[in-house]
């Protein structure tokens, strides 16, 4: 997107940014232009050219070198501010990722109960005939990768949650009645496997030696490309063996914690290596590390010969909607970060702590307010099924639920799938997985609750 580019209406400018229809309803409308508006500005054409005859044509006016900060009121009140404020004051205290706190604060709790759902067998995208109820688990199940639309609508539901989540806590915060906030988790990697046995040591002195040529290496290669978004010179500052580390803890301290750790666990003597948190110096040269694995990944799938601009790479839940991209993206991240950081993995976590008493009299009991905050989830993304479109490969046909496709396929003589176009477009909900899985979590909450939920 530019500025001065012209869209025939605000709905198309809404399709080109979010891949679906703009929400219905004036509040939703305004809280969708809102968040626009902290990145680029418009008007409507008729204003800016005498000679358009279009009432809904826009042009973009400005586009900000970064976001501005707009009035934040999201999260104050709603029907789900409204059921998870009370569950969020009544738990006090948190640490962990975000997936632990919606299972303690058991939302969608029917479905860890239920973890793996029975299926029918024979469906053509499974190895088996279950599969893990849990929305935030988008990795490979029984060694296959999800199909397109229970990916998507994993990646939908997740992002509505985490999303709330945010608003919430901001809300809380802003009221005085919580101090949260994010940060990043490591776990480095000092150790090595003894071969043939269970065990594992300390890397040596060589070993090192010949990961630090091999990051040389790559770093060399890279640098030589102008649009590389990395920050080399700090990323010795990621790795705990470098003499510029600045994490919490040095080498030694880390290594008698892991010590601590095997007398904790009392596991026959095995290391491992453990997380650490990361200190905000840290956390700012690892979000830079991720643009550029996001950066090295856009290149590798669209097969080009240099790395792209740091404006052409999509912003991150957009490049993560993509399927395709995602699951490379976790390729490389596991041979990079091991590679430039001696890193296993990295992942973000909260924390927050109530500041005063919760008066529990008028709210229900927590069971409650989880099962109707559940219920309310998977409403929303009833509403969302139709209104989000997919992008079908030739391996993702078989998900399509509607038959008249399949027919219209088979009419035009397309009956071999690589005879079939790329680019076939349909609502989320007519991919079977989707709507079996949205099924699946729904068939956890029957009627009555539902009816209960309001």
């Amino acid at each position: 997107m530019a500025e001065g580019q012209r869209f025939p209406s605000f709905a198309a400018l809404c399709r080109l940014l979010t891949g679906e229809e703009p929400p219905t309803g004036k509040k939703n409308q305004n809280a969708l232009k809102n968040q626009f508006k902290k990145y680029f500005d418009w008007k409507l054409l008729k204003g800016v050219d005498p000679n358009t005859t279009s009432k809904r044509a826009i042009i973009i006016t400005k586009i900000y070198d970064s976001p501005i900060i707009l009035p934040e009121n999201r999260g104050k009140r709603g029907k789900y501010s409204d059921l998870l404020k009370p569950l969020l004051l009544m738990h006090r205290q948190f640490q962990g990722k975000e997936s632990e706190l919606f299972r303690e604060l058991n939302i969608l709790g029917r479905a860890y109960e239920n973890r793996y759902k029975e299926y029918l067998p024979n469906e053509p995208w499974r190895n088996s005939n279950s599969i893990d109820l849990l929305p935030w688990r988008f990795a490979k199940q029984e060694g296959r990768a999800l199909v397109l639309g229970e990916y998507t609508y994993r990646r939908v539901l997740w992002n509505e949650m985490r999303m709330t989540l945010e608003r919430t806590l901001n809300s809380l915060q802003q009221e005085g009645k919580i101090n949260w906030r994010k940060y990043y988790v490591m776990i480095p990697s000092t150790l090595t496997e003894i071969e043939g046995t269970k065990q594992r040591r300390k890397k040596m002195r060589a070993e090192l030696k010949k990961e630090d040529c091999e990051r040389k290496k790559f770093l060399e290669m890279i640098s030589e490309d102008p649009n590389c978004v990395i920050d080399i010179p700090k990323l010795v500052a990621l790795d705990i063996f470098s003499g510029k580390w600045n994490g919490i803890v040095d080498l030694e301290e880390y290594q008698q914690r892991m010590y601590s750790d095997i007398k904790d666990r009392g596991e026959n003597n095995i290391l491992r290596d453990i997380p650490i948190r990361l200190t905000k110096a840290q956390e700012e040269i690892l979000k830079n590390l991720e643009l550029f694995v996001r950066q090295y990944t856009y290149k590798e799938i669209n097969n080009l010969k240099k790395l792209p601009p740091a404006e052409e790479i999509p912003k991150e839940y957009e490049f993560f909607s993509d399927r395709k991209l995602g699951q490379l993206y976790q390729d490389n991240v596991e041979w990079l970060y091991a590679l430039l950081i001696r890193c296993k993995a990295t992942w973000k976590e909260i924390e927050y702590t109530v500041l005063e008493e919760l008066d529990n009299t008028d709210n229900p009991p927590q069971n409650v307010l989880s099962d109707r905050l559940s219920i309310q989830f998977l409403k929303r993304m009833d509403k969302k099924m139709m209104k989000i479109w997919v992008t079908l490969r030739r391996a993702d046909l078989i998900d399509i639920s509607d038959d008249n496709k399949h027919k219209k396929l088979a009419s035009q003589g397309k009956k071999d799938l690589k005879e079939i176009p790329l680019g076939i477009r349909c609502q989320l909900g007519q991919t079977r997985s989707a709507q079996q899985f949205h099924d699946s979590l729904c068939g956890l909450y029957p009627e009555k609750d539902v009816a209960a939920a309001g």
